[in-house]
């Protein structure tokens, strides 16, 4: 990354950071590719996407890569799009990999300048708990979906007479579980074979 030429920040709340802490505050150009934060690496900075689009990701096994999110921020907006965020306010390593795509503008915040910002500067600091609320409800609905996939609902119903409930042949979208009653698999020549239940084994038939 390179100091950017104009060192001042568009938004007037960064523009007031710089002026009042300018050792404290760097506005930096990133290039396609470039990686602002690194995965595992102490850093306490808090960082503010000013223009462009930076991918999130985080390393998984055999060194492949899963990406997070993307965060974009236009050059006319007037919005700030903060991050980096978790790792200031937790144990200071980041627990992701931040890359450029394309080119991009970003502002960098010292980590000790958050002392003075949370008592001179409330709307920031409001702007940051925002942030930090928005990661929960996000992280929140992560682990609800992942729940979901583990422990997929359960609907109980009573199975009537005669009814099929799997074809061979058919592509096994369901888990079936019979903890009582009788169940009979019914071969190509219609021979029928008893499938032990619960009541009979005190275990469940799954097919």
């Amino acid at each position: 990354a390179d100091l950017h030429e104009d060192p001042r920040p568009k938004h007037p709340a960064l523009a007031q950071l710089a002026q009042a802490f300018p050792d404290l505050v760097n506005r930096m150009r990133y290039q396609d590719g470039d990686i602002v934060v690194q995965e595992g690496e102490p850093d306490d900075s808090v960082y503010f996407l000013e223009e462009g689009a930076l991918v999130v990701e985080q390393e998984m096994s055999e060194g492949s890569r899963h990406v997070l999110k993307v965060l974009s921020n236009k050059p006319d907006s007037d919005q700030m799009v903060p991050f980096g965020e978790m790792s200031h306010m937790l144990d200071g390593r980041r627990s992701a990999t931040i890359r450029s795509s394309g080119g991009s503008t970003v502002v960098r915040l010292e980590g000790r300048a958050f002392e003075p910002i949370f008592r001179d500067f409330p709307d920031l600091a409001r702007l940051l708990n925002l942030k930090l609320v928005e990661r929960l409800r996000d992280a929140n609905a992560r682990v609800k979906e992942l729940t979901m996939a583990l422990d997929p609902p359960v609907v109980r119903e009573m199975v009537h007479q005669n009814r099929i409930l799997v074809r061979e042949g058919e592509v096994a979208d369901e888990l079936w579980q019979c903890p009582a009653g009788i169940l009979h698999e019914v071969s190509s020549g219609g021979a029928r074979t008893e499938i032990e239940t619960d009541e009979v084994r005190n275990r469940q038939a799954i097919i």
